[in-house]
């Protein structure tokens, strides 16, 4: 039995000491006979067990989202079509959420404590910085709200979204111009002179700085405990081998194990399913370019009782076999693991909960199978099947390569008049319910994933009033708002906060010339003075993250529409209107108006010289309007008199209850 007071990793040390190769395998602690590799296998397979049910409905809302169907079950000939619904809709969809926070002014907020070392909006500017430089491969950079846009495809068709939060050391082209002097001889009066010419040469370096990473990793990536306990978390990634030992290089894992690794850890079934997933052709890589399958480890390991041998450790194996990161404690200073995991929708007490397009993927397919199928019965209608009698043909090679439009058949003396030598055969009639089951299905596809025509930039597809399409957004809204509160609080903020405490961990790495372009130099020197133990003790407490991107959103719109409604009521009513005008201010409630729409008011008002012709540019607007006064009258009195019979209903639909009050 375990004693208690044996120091965490004891066991872990005096194997080291017992280890006769790199990457052997070990127990999880002294005397036990349960290794670090097997402890490692067992977990990701309860994990694995767990989600396959998932995985298969990941894979076919996958499908519905890249126009992939299983046409096997038809014949030649026959229509394959796949209707766009899932791709618009989820497009609809992450455009929704990164307009939100990145057209919408700052979409995050600091909050810190009174005796907090920097200001929270220095907290926003120095996040900001490696927010907007996230290493996105070799010499390549992105930005969060593109990530968090391609993390919210991944929750829509696959349940859960799982960002990673880490930092490494990634290389930087830097060019500089490096001065020369070379002789030019020139003959000068007969005299050949020689003088000094200075010339540039472009010089390109590397350089190595710190980034902050966060990547989108996949369901299919990611084993979590099954049970809800966060026991453990696993994380499975293919990685180059000459990227496996630059990483050993900068002390991540064992130098010694990955000289050991040269065979390539290629699946080639797993291979062909990423491809697909990424809509991608299969690509088989050259011999020289060896993969290895890393599965990282993050959370506690049990003895064969089940008690703790090891809390709070990390760990790596490579390509199953190799213990390419021996146990060693949480490296991370917060102490958590750098995932941060959410759903869109949530199923209470499950982990991987369920993705929006659980129900709308299959109805895209059934919707393609019935679009198919009347397209297939339109074609037969036109086209149908003919039957030819050859025999009767005066040339038979006429109708060898089929039988074109317009064509004129020569037939023999013989042949009967009664009989035909080309008819046509009816195989079929498009049923009328069709459409009508069609419509059913497309609305029923609308309000599995909370989209409708208006939404998608259509028109409806019959006569709408317009309370009713209010009716449905206020009842969509309420869902979206309900979802916009989760993505804020249990994905965008712990990623913010664990962002932010990565980089106080790894702040004696960070560019200066980058922290003091962000906050100053006198916050820069501030914090350059302390320890980093110290810096990260007095900064990573008193600061929470707060993110309004998302239902600011959805409050302007909410607010707009208030305002909106609010004008045309008090127009409408003439007692309203007087008492509107006597206590409200109209530039105040146009100033707040655009604010609402999220624009500047001083961008469009008038400078002083356009303020200086004001009184001119009044009277053209009064004359222009007297003008559109009278010849709206015009238009009546012509229609009164026996005009066209159509112009006063045109009036009455365009007619503004306001236009008396006008002069």
């Amino acid at each position: 039995m375990k004693s208690p007071s044996r120091p965490r990793g004891w066991g872990f040390l005096f194997m080291a000491t017992q280890r006769k190769e790199p990457g052997a395998d070990r127990p999880v602690a002294e005397g036990a006979a349960l290794t670090i590799l097997q402890a490692v296998r067992e977990c990701k397979r309860e994990a694995e067990d767990a989600k396959r049910t998932r995985l298969k409905k990941n894979e076919a809302n996958v499908q519905a989202y890249l126009g992939q169907q299983d046409w096997s079950h038809k014949q030649d000939g026959q229509s394959r079509e796949f209707l766009p619904k899932t791709p618009v809709a989820v497009e609809q969809w992450s455009a929704f959420m990164k307009r939100a926070l990145i057209q919408f002014g700052q979409w995050k907020s600091a909050d810190v404590a009174p005796d907090y070392p920097i200001k929270p909006q220095d907290v926003l500017d120095l996040l900001d910085v490696y927010l907007d430089k996230i290493p996105d491969g070799h010499h390549k950079t992105t930005t969060f709200p593109l990530i968090l846009s391609e993390a919210i495809k991944v929750g829509l068709l696959e349940a859960l979204i799982i960002l990673k939060i880490y930092g490494r050391t990634v290389s930087q082209r830097d060019f500089y111009a490096e001065p020369g002097v070379r002789y030019v001889t020139q003959n000068l009066n007969g005299q050949d002179v020689t003088t000094p010419v200075v010339k540039h040469t472009l010089k390109r370096r590397e350089r190595q700085l710190w980034r902050l990473c966060v990547d989108v990793v996949k369901p299919a990536d990611y084993f979590p405990d099954p049970t809800g306990r966060n026991l453990y978390e696993l994380h499975q990634v293919y990685r180059d081998l000459h990227d496996v030992e630059d990483l050993a290089e900068q002390g991540i894992y064992d130098p010694e194990v990955v000289e050991q690794i040269q065979q390539d850890f290629a699946d080639q079934e797993e291979q062909w399913k990423r491809e697909r997933r990424a809509n991608q052709d299969h690509a088989p890589r050259p011999s020289f370019r060896k993969q290895v399958q890393i599965d990282e480890f993050w959370g506690d390991l049990l003895e064969t009782d089940g008690r703790i041998a090891e809390r709070n450790i990390v760990c790596a194996i490579a390509n199953d076999r190799y213990l390419l990161r021996p146990p060693e404690p949480n490296p991370l200073w917060h102490g958590e693991s750098p995932f941060v995991a959410s759903p869109l929708v949530r199923v209470p007490g499950s982990v991987w909960h369920k993705a929006i397009y659980d129900h709308g993927a299959p109805l895209n397919f059934a919707e393609n199978e019935l679009f198919n199928l009347m397209l297939d019965g339109g074609i037969s209608s036109v086209w149908g099947i003919k039957q030819l009698r050859e025999h009767w043909l005066e040339d038979p090679r006429q109708v060898a390569g089929g039988i074109p439009q317009g064509i004129t058949l020569q037939v023999k003396q013989e042949m009967p008049a009664d009989v035909k030598v080309l008819e046509s055969v009816v195989t079929g009639v498009l049923p009328p319910e069709s459409m009508g089951m069609f419509q059913v299905v497309d609305r029923q596809f609308d309000g599995a994933v909370y989209t409708n025509d208006l939404k998608l930039g259509l028109f409806p597809p019959k006569k709408v009033l317009a309370t009713e399409v209010v009716e449905a957004s206020q009842s969509q809204a309420v869902t979206l708002d309900g979802i916009a509160a989760d993505i804020e609080h249990a994905l965008i903020a712990p990623t913010l906060r664990k962002a932010w405490l990565t980089i106080l961990q790894n702040a004696d790495d960070l560019s200066t010339q980058e922290v003091v372009h962000a906050i100053g130099l006198r916050a820069t020197v501030m914090l350059s003075r302390l320890s980093p133990a110290e810096r990260f003790a007095k900064l990573a407490q008193g600061c929470s993250f707060r993110v309004h991107g998302l239902s600011a959103t959805l409050a302007r719109v909410r607010d707009f529409q208030k305002l909106a409604a609010l004008m045309q009521m008090t127009g409408s009513n003439p007692l309203l209107l007087q008492a509107f005008v006597r206590r409200f201010s109209g530039d105040k409630i146009l100033t707040h108006m655009l604010k609402t729409l999220n624009i500047n008011p001083e961008h469009i008002e008038q400078d002083p010289e356009e303020m200086a012709m004001q009184g001119q540019r009044n009277q053209q607007l009064m004359q222009l309007m007297q003008m559109g006064i009278g010849a709206k009258g015009g238009a009546v009195q012509q229609a009164e008199s026996g005009g066209e019979p159509a112009l006063p209903a045109e009036i009455n639909q365009q007619t503004n209850p306001l236009s008396g009050m006008v002069g």
